[in-house]
């Protein structure tokens, strides 16, 4: 093979190869970020309004219908989602994965603001974001002081904590929980308004008109200008009391006559709790592909400087943090992949009893793990479980190529070759099995990473990581393992000498395979002489197979244990801030209960969505080696603990993020919400009876109670009132208004809102009797209405909440599990959603996490199919056979058996893990048959007997299909175990390709012979019929004859109707040229485009630029090298210890540092003369681009003359032909008037019809020669036209010695062989400097650090001087290159020298050209002239009579004759002008 070959050849280069992978490989390892899961980006936003107040009703009448009518005709909208809760309007918008999300939201914002004033004036600003679910909380700090009040914590960790936090990069929001801002409380006095008369509106209008700070202008006085305005905005709080609102009787109104002022804080709506201990949290989310590790370590670092500079009583403790989980499944990824290689190498050393083969095979594994950084760097993935997972997957894999080419070295080294020769046709004879095993598995994991929807985006990194690794282990497998073998000669091989121990026990296992693989060919013959049973056995495996993978059960994905789990609840419709309160420490007692909870952390109200009615508590576990039960065990306790707890909804989620979502979800749709709660609570219902369904909850389940003011219109209207008027008023005194700001001490802006004291908004009643002003007083004075006589009281009840999808309501129950799969779940609640009986309109779908299952399910299938298929494409091509692969496709379906035993045997499911094993299965079964096959067929060309060749290759194909295959399985069994944190998730995928390896393995070494024998059977049958068919054919050619023909004609039918005919043919080009316009150029236009696309110009600035980088690189030889350097080293030798008696220790461990600094004093003129030899190429190469664009300015101008040449001899074809038309027809009219014979007629039209082809050959002519245009012009794909003459004024041409003068000082060509002869000058300097003195300056200065156990010691070191180096002899070396640079330096002196010569003859010939082309234009131009008078009177003399028919003809043919000689003199005269300039060198 090519590379193998090469590498043999040049060791050094396939070194180098090596060393180039992995300093890539290392350098994109530091640069990676490290992750839990890829980065992917989910176009989905999140719309969510606030409505303080209104019901969920109004909210969905209000708001989120309108919102969702706005965003739904968005280009690319996949589904809309809304939920309307008390005061709250969350509408999400997915859409399909290919869209920007960026472009989205745009879209969004611009929907939305087209409708804002259809919105309710009382609603915040919508907030549109991207839902980012790599933008989670990551971090949660408690922030607590005992001797701080509530306020000022939160101010403090408001102005300081909190905005520190947000200034780290990757930080992208920071929220505040439990947080007690500070608040302005004006708290109105109703009885005092009603005695002043007073009404809410005028208060608030008062109070916003009073505090405001108005800039009034400047005062210019001389060179100085002072700023003037109104300060109306108090210092203080208690400023506020005697601020003027109002008037009455021409006496002004203070604030503190009307109402009560408080310094206080905001009405408590969130809380935070640590421990049980109020805390001021902080929720840390990090932006979008943020490093999460790298942001929680730097919020950790800010920590401990802010610990320094905040008051001693302030306490920040982590009680969250998402970079553990992270950090942990890393390391144990990381360390399941060494113990994978270390046992992988193992297995290589079993079988082949010689380190130093262990040693060429082993290291693959390094160079193609760290090779896999690269790609992962430049296609911008990060370290995390998947990519990660991808390279722990491929240590089996990695390492299988590099088995099978030692392991066929071996072979031949034992046979008796020597290293070299077996190298070669070791790898030679295995090289193509190798490269389709490798493709094999290469096609499985290209339609993983490709797979379409969010698991195909997962899946991505996964698939291209394993890919890039199993490619890279191909090319090390192909250059540097024969390289070594051929290079390190292995005595092992010989088993002679003395041997160790190990060798010994090693050889008498391999002693022990042998006999054990001589007794596996009497298998193979038992096997191919009982075929029937080996198939019937394979048959019954296979079905076996197919019903236990029948009887698993499926989920997702396995929830891995991740020391933490999370407790949501929800308290009753109606319950307060207290309630809850109590509810939550209720349930935080009986967590503490457990001891296997490290910490809590509690909140209510949390999040965008979060109401008073909403809590979350989030536990951490100690760690998995403290406790006996694992995360999902301690999460069922804690139901059953929380479950007796009594005005609460509860739900335990093993995912602890704001984006966990249960994973049982039924929607039921329609419209009519009576109707959508019966459907919801009968499946509820159904529902409960499912052992292993919990906390099920479902969206319409429970009321909200609520008051309804009824307007009374007409009175309302009577007292000059308005339902909106009304509403303001009693929105101000009930719900609060915060109506203006109180710049505090800082700065900052305080809420300053007006209400009713809390006393006073306990009960409806107390609403009914506040008094409402209205105009029409006595003295213009506003009159006071109570409220009761306007409004009517009502209680009602209106939903908790209402939820959408897809413009229609919809109730949605939600339940988790608890040890049941997700799929059998998902079954047994459509089988009972069967049994309702529904009106028609409404329907059940089963969104989430079971649609994601079933969408993911049907992907992975595909890329199976997928996989299955590109594997036989690849063997088909691989053994130049499509039935050859068939036998090796066999051993696919017995995997299955295996697969589906050891997932039943360890309890897993079938989830995406287990079937992503089940694809690699695909592509890693076929390598045991493609070995056998291949060899097989190696040895029947060599002339074995098929039998013998199968049983041969089976013994002889053992021993690397037992290595591989075992090396795959150790390689994943530290995965299969499932060690370490969060393996649960990981662990399916290596139990469901061990289990596959282990039977496909086991059934191939028996079935695959006897299959391949069959096809072989069948093949040699479908021959013998061919051969017979055929002389039946030969003895019945008659009969033959005609079925051929019947056949050929149905053959050119099929043709027909698969590729178009010569007629179809013309009818497209024709409507092609008629439907695209044609570009027309002139010469010039032309010249141009010649100049920008022609190849050969093209090819010259490409080699410029290549010139241009070789001058950079040698003047970097006079420049200083600058390096970094640092090491690592420890060092244990037991024998110091042992002569001193300890006096000196065994072990030293070393740590350097430094700066190293090189450059070249003098150099003997080498540096210098090989950056002129650079300038000079340089020279050279523009030399070489202008003589490229001469050549094809040349070559143009001639191709644009033949095109125009071409035109004109058509022309002239065309003319004569319609004068011909004219000849017959009037030869037609006189013989009809009887002037004319048949004769003549006749004569007319034989000469009409001899012009046509003269016609179609000239046309033609003009077609080729604007094909050559296109060709020159590199514009093949364009259709082009040419505009222009062939007139040109015959000038006078210089004289020889002038233009060869011009053509020695402009050629291009003869300016850059000069130039080439001055490097080559240089070339010989370079030589004659290799053996003289040299001399270099050399520093360096660094840090050195020395640990010998009792000794230690650490300090700067430093160095510098200089260095001679003078190669007095180099066996004369040095001679020989300088008589090769003088002979180059001759010959290119030779060459100038000659084309010096060789320019006189190409001038002389040019010129020649021009003067005889000259010449000819001006004999010819005044016979064409001459021809068409001659023409002109033999036609009226043959009207006359006077003339013959054929002397007209011979005038016609003269001047057609001397038109066309006229123009194919001036078109050679142009092309010969164009010649002689270039052999001028001035075209």
């Amino acid at each position: 093979m090519f590379l193998s070959d090469l590498s043999i050849k040049r060791p050094v280069f396939a070194t180098v190869l090596m060393l180039a992978l992995v300093t890539l490989g290392v350098f994109s390892y530091r640069r990676l970020a490290i992750d839990m899961f890829p980065d992917i980006e989910i176009p989905v936003l999140s719309i969510i309004t606030q409505y303080p107040g209104a019901s969920p009703e109004t909210v969905e009448r209000e708001v989120t219908k309108k919102l969702e009518q706005a965003v739904n005709p968005i280009s690319g909208v996949k589904h809309v989602y809304s939920t309307s809760r008390e005061g709250l309007s969350t509408v999400i918008v997915e859409f399909n994965l290919e869209v920007k999300i960026n472009d989205a939201a745009q879209d969004a914002r611009s929907k939305i603001s087209a409708i804002r004033n259809d919105l309710p004036a009382g609603i915040q600003e919508p907030v549109i974001q991207k839902l980012d679910i790599g933008g989670m909380a990551i971090v949660s700090l408690a922030v607590r002081s005992p001797e701080m009040t509530s306020r000022e914590l939160t101010t403090l960790v408001d102005r300081k904590v909190k905005r520190r936090i947000e200034n780290l990069p990757g930080v992208g929001k920071v929220d505040l929980v439990g947080e007690s801002k500070r608040e302005v409380a004006v708290d109105l006095d109703p009885s005092r308004l009603d005695a002043l008369g007073l009404g809410v509106d005028e208060v608030v209008a008062g109070l916003a008109g009073e505090n405001v700070n108005t800039p009034l202008g400047r005062l210019d006085r001389g060179g100085q200008e002072m700023p003037v305005r109104v300060s109306g905005k108090p210092r203080e709080v208690s400023g506020f009391r005697s601020m003027v609102v109002a008037s009455r009787g021409g006496v002004p109104i203070a604030l503190g006559e009307i109402a009560e002022v408080r310094d206080t804080v905001e009405e408590q709506r969130k809380l935070a709790l640590v421990n049980g201990v109020p805390a001021v949290a902080i929720d840390v989310f990090k932006q979008s592909k943020a490093n999460t590790v790298g942001v929680v370590e730097a919020v950790t670092k800010e920590i401990e400087k802010l610990r320094g500079e905040l008051p001693p009583s302030v306490e920040i403790q982590l009680v969250r943090d998402g970079s553990v989980m992270i950090k942990e499944s890393v390391h144990d990824v990381t360390t399941t992949l060494i113990i994978g290689a270390l046992l992988t190498v193992f297995i290589v050393f079993l079988f082949l009893n010689s380190w130093r083969s262990t040693v060429i095979t082993g290291l693959t594994l390094p160079i193609s793990v760290i090779s896999s950084f690269i790609v992962m760097y430049f296609l911008g993935m990060t370290l995390n479980v998947m990519t990660l997972m991808a390279l722990s997957l491929a240590i089996g894999l990695l390492i299988d190529d590099a088995i099978v080419v030692r392991e066929n070295i071996v072979r031949h080294l034992e046979e008796g070759k020597d290293h070299m020769t077996a190298a070669r046709v070791g790898t030679a004879e295995i090289g193509l099995a190798v490269l389709a095993t490798t493709m094999s598995i290469v096609a499985v994991f290209v339609p993983v990473a490709f797979m379409k929807g969010i698991m195909g985006r997962f899946f991505f990194q996964f698939g291209i990581t394993v890919a890039f690794a199993v490619l890279v282990s191909l090319f090390v497998s192909f250059t540097l393992d024969p390289m070594l073998s051929s290079r390190w000669v292995d005595p092992d091989v010989e088993r002679l000498g003395k041997r160790h121990a190990v060798a010994r026990a090693l050889d008498r296992f391999n002693e022990w395979f042998d006999r054990t693989a001589d007794r596996y060919k009497g298998l193979i013959a038992w096997a191919l002489d009982h075929r029937k049973a080996v198939l019937a056995f394979a048959t019954a495996a296979f079905f076996a197979g197919i019903g236990l993978f029948g009887t698993l059960e499926s989920e997702f994905m396995a929830n891995p244990d991740q020391a933490e789990f999370q407790v949501k609840f929800k308290t009753a419709p109606d319950a307060s801030f207290e309630e809850t309160r109590g509810r939550m420490e209720a349930v935080l007692a009986e967590l503490k209960k457990m001891p296997e909870v490290r910490h809590t952390y509690a909140s209510i109200g949390a999040g965008d969505m979060g109401t008073v009615r909403d809590a979350r508590v989030y536990v951490k576990l100690v760690d998995k080696s403290e406790r006996t039960k694992h995360a999902k065990v301690l999460a069922s306790e804690a139901r059953g603990r929380i479950s007796g707890i009594a005005g609460i909804i509860p739900s335990v989620e093993m995912q602890s993020d704001e984006f966990a979502e249960k994973p049982v979800m039924v929607s039921i749709r329609g419209e009519e919400i009576p109707l959508l709660k019966q459907y919801a609570a009968e499946l509820k219902r159904a529902v409960y009876g499912i052992p292993g369904i919990v906390d099920v909850e479902t969206t319409l389940e429970l009321d909200l109670p609520e008051y309804r003011l009824v307007v009374d219109r007409e009175r309302a209207a009577d007292a000059r009132l308005s339902t909106p008027a009304i509403a303001r008023t009693v929105g101000a005194l009930v719900g609060g208004q915060a109506v203006t700001t109180y710049e505090d001490e800082e700065g900052e802006a305080v809420d300053v809102r007006v209400r009713l004291p809390l006393e006073m908004r306990r009960d409806v009643g107390q609403i009914g009797d506040l008094r409402i002003a209205v105009p029409g007083g006595r003295g213009g004075a506003p009159a006071l209405v109570p409220l009761s006589e306007l409004v009517k009281a009502e209680r009602a009840t209106t939903p908790s909440e209402i939820s959408r999808r897809d413009l229609s309501r919809e109730v949605l129950l939600t339940a988790n599990l608890d040890g049941l799969p997700l799929g059998t779940a998902a079954q047994k609640i459509k089988e009972a959603a069967a049994k309702i009986d529904m009106a028609p309109g409404y329907q059940v779908f089963f969104p989430g996490e079971a649609e994601r299952m079933e969408e993911s399910f049907g992907y992975m299938a595909e890329a199976l199919l997928l996989a299955v298929v590109f594997v036989y494409l690849i063997l088909a091509a691989q053994f130049e056979s499509f039935i050859d692969p068939l036998s090796i496709m066999l051993s696919l379906p017995l995997s299955i058996v295996g697969m589906a035993g050891m997932l039943a045997l360890t309890r897993d499911t079938l989830s995406i893990m287990s079937l992503i094993g089940l694809i690699l299965l695909m592509g890693l079964v076929t390598k045991n048959a493609i070995l056998l096959v291949d060899y097989t067929k190696v040895l029947r060309k060599q002339g074995m007997e098929r039998r013998e060749a199968l049983i041969t290759a089976g013994r002889t194909r053992l021993r690397p299909i037992l290595m591989t295959t075992l090396a795959m399985i150790f390689g994943m069994l530290p995965l299969a175990l499932g060690l370490g944190q969060g393996a649960e998730m990981r662990a399916p995928l290596g139990r469901a390709v061990i289990g596959g390896l282990i039977t496909s393995t086991i059934l191939t070494l028996l079935v695959v012979p006897v299959v391949y024998a069959l096809f072989d059977d069948f093949a040699l049958f479908l021959h013998r019929r061919w051969a017979k068919a055929n002389a039946l054919e030969r003895d019945a050619h008659g009969q033959t004859g005609k079925a051929a023909a019947k056949a050929a004609g149905a053959a050119l039918l099929l043709l027909a109707l698969l590729v178009p005919g010569p007629a179809g043919a013309a009818g497209a080009a024709g409507a092609s040229e008629s439907a695209r316009a044609r570009t027309v150029l002139t010469l010039d236009d032309a010249l141009r485009i010649a100049q920008e696309k022609n190849r050969d110009v093209a090819k010259a600035r490409a080699y410029q630029s290549w010139v241009r980088g070789k001058y950079v690189e040698e003047r970097a030889g006079a420049l200083p090298t600058v390096a970094a350097t640092g090491s690592l080293g420890r060092s244990w030798d037991g024998t110091y210890a042992a002569l001193t008696d300890g006096l000196f220790p065994s072990g030293q461990t070393v740590k350097t540092a430094g700066v190293s600094l090189t450059q070249t004093l003098f150099a003997w003129g080498k540096v210098g003369a090989a950056v002129r030899a650079a300038k000079d190429g340089i020279a050279s190469a523009e030399d070489q681009l202008e003589h490229y664009r001469q050549a094809a300015v040349r070559d143009v101008t001639e191709a644009f003359h033949d095109v125009l040449l071409a035109r004109r001899l058509e022309a002239i074809a065309r003319e004569t032909l319609e004068h011909r038309e004219r000849q017959l027809e009037e030869a037609e009219k006189r013989h009809v008037l009887g002037t004319a014979t048949d004769y003549d007629v006749l004569a007319a039209r034989v000469a009409r019809d001899n012009q046509r082809p003269e016609a179609l050959r000239t046309a033609s002519g003009g077609l080729v020669a604007l094909d050559r245009l296109r060709l020159v012009l590199a514009e093949e794909s364009r259709e082009i036209d040419v505009e222009g003459t062939l007139e040109a004024e015959v000038a006078e041409l210089p004289s020889f010695e002038e233009a060869v003068a011009t053509a020695l000082e402009k050629r291009p060509d003869l300016s850059g062989l000069v130039r080439n002869a001055a490097i080559y000058r240089q070339l010989v300097r370079i030589r004659n400097a290799d053996d003289k003195p040299r001399l270099d300056l050399r520093g360096s200065a660094g840090w050195q650090w020395f640990d010998a156990g009792v000794v230690s010691a650490s300090g700067k070191v430093w160095g510098a001087g200089l260095y001679l180096s003078f190669p007095f002899f180099d066996g004369l070396a040095t001679r020989g290159r300088v008589a090769q640079a003088r002979s180059d330096l001759t010959r290119a002196e030779l060459d100038l020298a000659q084309a010096r010569d060789g320019i006189h003859v190409e001038v002389r010939t040019a010129l020649d050209r021009a003067r005889v082309a000259a010449e000819i234009v001006k004999a010819l131009s005044g016979n064409v002239a001459q021809a068409r008078r001659l023409l002109e009177m033999s036609e009226t003399g043959r009207e006359l009579g006077v003339k013959t028919r054929l002397e007209v003809d011979d005038a016609l043919l003269n001047a057609r004759a001397a038109e066309a000689n006229l123009a194919r003199a001036k078109r050679d005269y142009l092309v010969a002008l164009a010649d002689l300039r270039y052999a001028q060198g001035t075209l």
